[in-house]
């Protein structure tokens, strides 16, 4: 059945059915060529966000008071 459709098919469509471009294989293709051209460019901004990073969100009262709630109430979290 796939031979009587190919049959059918104008020189034109061939042509085109040969030739389109898988996206996926595009994008690959260009995330390949923005790491190769800015990798160290990120990996300097990584390291940047690193040293930035907090340890904690919370003042150390306020997460020693939290730890104290849940002490009190870990068999039933739910405030009332």
């Amino acid at each position: 059945f796939s031979e009587g459709v190919d049959r059918n098919m104008s020189e034109d469509e061939v042509d085109a059915s040969e030739n389109q471009i898988d996206p996926q294989a595009e994008d690959r293709e260009l995330k390949d060529q923005l790491l190769k051209r800015y990798s160290g460019y990120l990996g300097s901004l990584k390291q940047e966000f690193l040293k930035k990073r907090k340890k904690g969100k919370l003042p150390k009262e306020a997460r020693q008071q939290l730890l104290d709630w849940w002490g009190r109430h870990y068999k039933w979290p739910y405030p009332s």
